[in-house]
């Protein structure tokens, strides 16, 4: 059986299913004795913008984000890490007759990375002068959260990035916070009596980049990548070395503190969320950034009008949204997915199905290549379902549309972004791609 069969007997089985249990919207029902065609119909307009959240749950990524990036079209982006340690049980690694030898910073690359890698990277290691943990009454911190730090970092790290490398970044850092360290464990005192109270102590970290590097980093932040190695040994000279580690902590406070600086660029109007950015403003272009909370914003100003095909029924609809050739196109995501959002451009829920074990998972629009878009790459989805349940009162509120994102592991653990394209006098653009069971009433 082709391809093509099996599509038009699917939608078959959808109009019956419309007639039996969708009776709030079943545009030429009233017909019985009539023969049916399938059109397809992609005149009705759709309007993209680019709408901005002035912030983003920001708590324990799966990537720890360092560095800065800027391009003339999106403008300058900074992320900084925020982090604390863990006791763990390092006050039973160490004894009087342990001497100290130094103290490194050890960072597992995760393979991320946006920007130039061939620039030597500088990091300052600063230690936080608040604890580390979301406010009173807060579940999370957020991309824009800051915590102070001393003035004078720990210690500067210099290093040429090798993110594909199995080897990690580890560079010696200030003695000094080494043997305070190490007097705190031979102490053993109240500030070590439990990993709570050592946090107190301790209160973070935070490791930011110099503004002259173009390059944002990613490292792994499960609790081995992460970590503060202390060196010591027992005789003089180094033998019998040993290394007592504390790790990146587990509790969820860690975060990307991200900081996004759009001006001079088209997008330098978005600041607050309840107002969108439309493509006619912006060269025809919207975009969807990671970490920086931005959004594509999809409306279907002309939806109302499918109203007056009282001879039609609405069977299938598709989304065609067209990445612009702007886009470095060894980089661009397979997917997107989309929220249902209102007039004040809130997340609203996503869009999801049901696969055949009951597991409920995001629909997806792929990337895809075909003719009629000149080999182009091009995003489709299936949008069926929401426009029905929108159409199904017999009206549809304008006010209502979707959000473009990347799949959520993106979202939050890289900046990666795209841009699509909104140029209404080219064909091979945006689209809405509707699908009608068209009824021809029998002459008698």
């Amino acid at each position: 059986m082709t391809r093509t069969s099996i599509f038009f007997i699917l939608l078959l089985l959808i109009f019956v299913s419309c007639n039996k249990d969708n009776d709030d919207f079943d545009i030429g029902g009233d017909l019985v004795e009539s023969h049916t065609s399938v059109v397809m119909i992609d005149t009705f307009s759709v309007k993209l913008s680019t709408v901005v959240y002035d912030s983003i749950f920001a708590s324990a990524p799966g990537v720890a984000l360092i560095g800065n990036y800027s391009n003339e079209t999106i403008g300058d982006m900074e992320s900084k890490f925020y982090f604390n340690i863990d006791m763990g049980n390092n006050d039973d690694l160490i004894d009087d007759e342990d001497i100290f030898d130094s103290i490194t910073v050890s960072l597992g690359y995760s393979e991320y990375y946006q920007g130039d890698t061939t620039e030597l990277q500088e990091y300052y290691l600063y230690r936080l002068t608040e604890r580390l943990k979301p406010d009173d009454g807060n579940t999370y911190v957020y991309n824009t959260t800051e915590f102070d730090h001393e003035e004078t970092p720990i210690d500067t790290l210099k290093f040429s990035p090798r993110p594909f490398k199995e080897d990690d970044v580890e560079q010696r850092i200030n003695d000094d916070f080494g043997k305070e360290l190490v007097d705190l464990m031979l102490d053993g005192g109240d500030d070590i009596s439990s990993n709570d109270r050592f946090q107190e102590y301790i209160k973070g970290f935070v490791l930011e980049s110099s503004p002259d590097n173009n390059l944002i980093l990613g490292f792994d932040t499960d609790t081995t990548s992460i970590k503060f190695n202390i060196y010591t040994h027992e005789t003089l000279g180094h033998s019998n070395q040993s290394v007592i580690s504390f790790y990146i902590s587990n509790n969820g406070d860690n975060f990307n503190g991200t900081i996004a600086d759009r001006s001079g660029t088209n997008y330098e109007s978005l600041i607050t969320m309840d107002e969108e950015l439309p493509s006619s403003q912006t060269d025809d272009l919207t975009y969807i950034q990671a970490g920086a909370g931005i959004y594509t914003r999809i409306d279907f100003p002309s939806m109302e009008s499918i109203f007056s095909y009282t001879d039609k029924l609405l069977v299938k609809a598709e989304l065609i949204l067209v990445p612009s050739q702007i886009n470095d196109f060894e980089r661009i995501p397979e997917s997107l997915i989309f929220y249902d959002t209102e007039k004040d451009n809130s997340q609203g829920d996503m869009l999801t199905y049901t696969t055949s074990t009951g597991e409920e998972m995001p629909w997806r629009a792929s990337l895809s290549l075909d003719e009629p878009y000149n080999f182009n790459p091009y995003y489709e989805i299936d949008i069926t379902n929401y426009l029905l349940s929108e159409l199904s009162n017999n009206s549809y509120d304008h006010y209502n549309g979707l959000l473009a994102s990347f799949s959520t592991a993106t979202y939050y653990n890289s900046v990666e972004y795209l841009f699509l394209n909104d140029d209404k006098s080219n064909e091979s653009d945006t689209k809405l791609k509707l699908y009608f069971l068209k009824y021809e009433a029998d002459e008698d």
